[in-house]
């Protein structure tokens, strides 16, 4: 699993509106699913904070840029200034 990204509940919720927007005659049933794609939402982004929750306030953000540099190129040297 990607240190960061969006999971898929958390967009469905997130474009509700949209879906709404583009197919009005939709609203009725988008809004009467949203409060259960708000809590997979939730629980979706909790699942991504849980293994960093218990890491200092920087390091979250340290783990970010070692995966993304990591990811876009792998054997190239670190100038981040994080380990």
């Amino acid at each position: 699993m990607p240190f960061a990204w969006s999971p898929d509940p958390l967009i469905e919720a997130w474009q509700t509106g949209d879906r709404i927007s583009y197919r009005p005659e939709t609203a009725r049933e988008e809004l009467s699913h949203f409060a259960q794609r708000y809590s997979a939402a939730k629980a979706s982004v909790q699942q991504l904070l849980d293994p960093v929750a218990h890491l200092p306030s920087n390091q979250p953000s340290k783990q970010l840029v070692k995966y993304n540099n990591s990811e876009i190129a792998p054997n190239a040297p670190n100038t981040t200034g994080c380990p």
